[in-house]
């Protein structure tokens, strides 16, 4: 008969949603367990905290960590470790891996002055090749839920399922510990029912560890119930079972099972990966985390924007402080949370891909005053599709220029830190509509007059011409700051051929876009040209966002209820994200008519069916009557104003 070896634990991960929760956290969980530990010196635990939440504890209850010392030199509680903003590691380089769980185990260390052994991933994300960057920072073991274990191996062909498992890559190994969530208070399961339920492990002749994680409310619940005061007094003649942490079992016990655990993550995430906002528990066997990826496109676009600026880090040489500064704002933007959907939030939620923008961004701004390099414009692949984008940078902005629609795919105002086509489409099943191209910036429409009142009502109610074609470039002027695109396509029931000319050109404080629209067939072509823009504003609401329009030589200002307007011969618009003292100018180089109103999204699947604001969609447009072989000219000019080069304007003003 062998000795089963229970090793509890409790957890506390980061999200947004949770910060707001620490407090009760803190009180009713971490500080009670430890109490209830103080005073009862043979149980033993586990606590994992993410670095967020480390943060925050370290502010405002300083003291708490006194009590984890002393349970620590006791050797009655063991802390785990992780990355310190919870990344997923096989996304990120490895000298991010190792600089987050560092930093996170330098903060544990500074506080109970005990190195970390273990470590916790969020939401079990594994794959094999982080072994290496574990063991240079000196981890021994990680556990894994037992969901992810079970997919990956055989349990009914091993001794003994009890047991942690040993994997390997490039002949460095790492011990694993099957680890299983909370049953005990989703069916309360008494301290009596529990022994009982575990008994049969005793009766293998291995000593067996049972691994069993306790969110943060769950052990609330516990506590309040004495569930562990009447598990520890239920144990007390029981000489089977004992109370551990993975550290001590691993040193009394040196048996392991080999075994290949496939790269995947727990199937509590993975149901979402396989269908854009539709669970599918078979698709968690068979997808892995780079799934979210090519489900939600939003997700793909905020991990490229995130290597790139790991990129630009890397060439990165001289000034060290500001150097590793800008690497750990990279590693705040490297947290889980805006990468996936979890059934509730995540990548949906655009407060939490906004902060993520925004670290990057802050990076990026320090790793430029680094290289010394404000200005400059260069092509490359920043989305990784195997297309180059074209990115033009300047002391106010960023721009991002892709070939695929020949639109604006990021425009980054360095004054709040913001991206201002950080924008989700709509879907069918939660949205009763289906954007059929990214809702960026600079987006062409060519529409059949019949079809345009359609079209005014929501761009997505006409047949796209332009959006999603592949436009050739026909010249790139880096010392100019220009870029020329080329696009043919057919329009109208008639298909006849048109030709399209747009030709970006980029200044300090603006963009200029002009357009050369040809008829190529020997009919007249007539029909509207429309130019589409969304706008991703910093607040949550219409009303935190200011629109002037100049139309027919009278300012209209829209009221801050005023969600949807349309006119016509429109000379000026302007854009005011009022939080952030950020606006937009527009300019057409002849009266255009236009459409304004707010695109909103709904993904909250609690059973709530509000829609939530998400951008503000714009569209100038002009009737066109081109004859056969003839062509028609427009162009549109955005310029940017922020509070801080407007002060400057006034302070050159007062000089001269």
């Amino acid at each position: 008969m062998g000795k089963v070896s229970v090793c509890f634990d409790i957890s506390c991960h980061y999200n947004p949603e949770v910060q707001d929760n620490f407090e009760n956290i803190y009180s009713f969980s971490f500080k009670k367990m430890a109490s209830f530990l103080y005073s009862h010196p043979n149980f033993q635990f586990s606590f994992y905290f993410s670095g967020v939440f480390f943060e925050w504890l370290d502010k405002n209850h300083a003291e708490f960590f006194s009590l984890l010392t002393e349970l620590t030199t006791r050797k009655q509680i063991e802390i785990l470790g992780g990355g310190f903003y919870e990344p997923f590691f096989p996304l990120i380089q490895p000298v991010d891996r190792i600089g987050q769980i560092e930093k996170l185990t330098t903060e544990i260390r500074k506080a109970t002055g005990k190195k970390t052994r273990g470590l916790k991933l969020i939401h079990s994300v594994w794959d094999s090749t982080i072994i290496s960057s574990l063991k240079t920072c000196g981890i021994e073991y990680v556990l894994i839920d037992n969901s992810l274990i079970a997919q990956s191996v055989n349990i009914n062909n091993i001794h003994n399922a009890y047991i942690p498992f040993i994997v390997e890559d490039l002949g460095k190994t790492m011990t694993i510990f099957s680890e299983y969530k909370d049953k005990i208070t989703e069916s309360k399961m008494t301290p009596s029912e529990f022994v009982k339920k575990i008994q049969p492990l005793s009766k293998k002749s291995n000593n067996s560890v049972l691994c069993i994680s306790f969110t943060p409310e769950n052990i609330a619940q516990l506590i309040e119930n004495k569930w562990f005061e009447e598990l520890f007094d239920f144990c007390q003649t029981i000489d089977w079972l004992e109370f551990s942490t993975p550290q001590t079992y691993l040193k009394n016990m040196n048996l392991r099972i080999k075994a290949n655990i496939t790269p995947n993550a727990s199937s509590e995430i993975m149901q979402w990966a396989g269908n854009a906002y539709v669970a599918n528990p078979k698709s968690a066997k068979t997808e892995n985390i780079r799934s979210f990826f090519y489900t939600y496109p939003e997700s793909y676009l905020l991990y490229s924007r995130m290597m790139y600026t790991c990129m630009l880090n890397d060439q990165c040489r001289g000034d060290k402080p500001r150097k590793k500064f800008a690497r750990e704002m990279i590693w705040e933007a490297q947290q889980n949370y805006p990468y996936i959907f979890d059934g509730k939030g995540g990548v949906s939620t655009k407060s939490a891909r906004d902060k993520a923008y925004k670290a990057l961004i802050n990076a990026e701004k320090i790793t430029r005053e680094v290289l010394k390099s404000p200005e400059t414009c260069h092509s490359l692949d920043l989305d990784l599709d195997g297309i180059p984008e074209y990115i033009f940078k300047f002391l106010q902005y960023n721009a991002f220029v892709t070939t695929v629609g020949g639109m604006l795919l990021e425009f980054d105002i360095f004054h709040n830190q913001r991206n201002y086509t950080n924008v989700m489409n709509r879907i069918t099943h939660l949205d009763g509509v289906e954007d059929l191209y990214p809702k960026k910036m600079f987006i062409d429409h060519l529409i059949e007059a019949e079809q345009f009142d359609l079209f005014k009502k929501d761009t997505v109610n006409v047949n796209v011409v332009f959006a999603n074609l592949v436009y050739n470039v026909h010249s790139f002027d880096r010392t100019r700051k220009e870029l020329q695109l080329i696009a043919n396509a057919t329009f109208g029931s008639l298909e006849q051929p048109i030709f399209l000319r747009k030709k970006f050109i980029f200044s300090d404080n603006g963009v200029q876009v002009q357009y050369i629209l040809k008829n190529a067939s020997p009919l007249p072509l007539q029909g509207y040209f429309a130019v589409e823009s969304n706008i991703s504003f910093t607040g949550n609401s219409t009303e935190e966002q200011l629109i002037e329009v100049i139309a027919s030589e009278a300012k209209e200002q829209a009221c801050p209820n005023q969600i949807f307007i349309r006119q016509k011969n429109v000379s000026y618009v302007r854009l005011s994200d009022k939080i952030s003292d950020v606006t937009f100018d527009f300019q057409p180089n002849e009266n255009s008519g236009i459409c304004i109103q707010p695109l909103n999204l709904s993904r909250n699947l609690q059973n709530i069916n509000e829609k939530q604001y998400e951008a503000t969609t714009f569209s100038f447009f002009w009737y066109v009557d081109i004859g056969p072989g003839f062509e028609v000219e427009k162009t549109l000019f955005m310029s940017i104003h922020t509070k801080e080069n407007t002060s400057s304007k006034r302070k050159i003003n007062k000089s001269l």
